[in-house]
C-alpha cells in the first residue's frame, strides 16, 4: 500500500504475503490482522500494535513510534526494532529468524526469549543475558554494558564481544562460529 491513499485497513484483513505500509496514512491496524509475509510499518504514525496480530516473515519496526509489542508476540522471519522507542521486550517472545535491538533504549531481555537467527544487541543498554539464552545465529554485543557471559550459552554462529567488558568466557558456552574480540 505504499503509495497509496489508503488510511484504514478492514477488522479481520488477512493477507496471505507481504503488506507494505511504509511512510502511509494509516494510524491504527485492526483487530484480527494477519500477515503471512513480511510487514513494513516503517515511517509511519502508528502507535499501537493489536494484542492478536499476526506476521508471518519479517516484521520492520524501525522508526516508527510504537512504545510496545504484544504479549507472546511470535514472528515467522526477522523483527528490526532498530531505532524504536520501545523499552521492553514481552515475556515468552519468539522470533523465528533475526532481532535487531541495535540503538534502543531496551536494558533487559525477557525470559524464554527465543531467537533462531542473529540477534543484534549492539550499542543497546542491556546489562545481562537471561539465563538459558540460545541464539540460532550470531550474536553481537559489540559496546554494551554486558560483564559476564551467563552459563549454558548458545550461540549458533560468531559470538562478537569487541568492545566489551566481558573478561571470561562461561562454563558450557558453545559457539559455532569464531569468538571475536577477546
Amino acid at each position: 500500500l505504499y503509495g497509496t491513499k489508503i488510511k484504514e485497513l478492514p477488522d479481520n484483513l488477512t493477507v496471505g504475503g507481504n503488506l507494505n505500509l511504509y511512510g502511509t496514512q494509516i494510524k491504527e491496524l485492526p483487530d484480527g490482522l494477519s500477515v503471512g509475509g513480511d510487514l513494513s510499518l516503517s515511517y509511519t504514525s502508528i502507535k499501537e500494535l493489536p494484542d492478536n496480530l499476526t506476521v508471518g516473515g519479517n516484521f520492520y519496526l524501525y522508526d516508527t513510534e510504537i512504545k510496545k509489542l504484544p504479549d507472546g508476540l511470535t514472528v515467522g522471519g526477522g523483527l528490526d526494532l532498530y531505532g524504536t522507542q520501545i523499552k521492553e521486550l514481552p515475556d515468552n517472545l519468539t522470533v523465528v529468524d533475526y532481532l535487531d535491538l541495535g540503538g534502543t533504549s531496551i536494558k533487559k531481555l525477557p525470559d524464554g526469549l527465543s531467537v533462531g537467527g542473529d540477534l543484534d544487541l549492539s550499542c543497546t543498554s542491556i546489562e545481562k543475558l537471561p539465563d538459558g539464552l540460545s541464539v540460532g545465529g550470531d550474536l553481537d554485543l559489540r559496546g554494551t554494558p554486558i560483564k559476564k557471559l551467563p552459563d549454558n550459552l548458545t550461540v549458533g554462529g560468531n559470538l562478537n564481544l569487541y568492545g566489551t567488558q566481558i573478561k571470561e568466557l562461561p562454563d558450557n558456552l558453545t559457539v559455532g562460529g569464531g569468538i571475536i574480540g577477546y
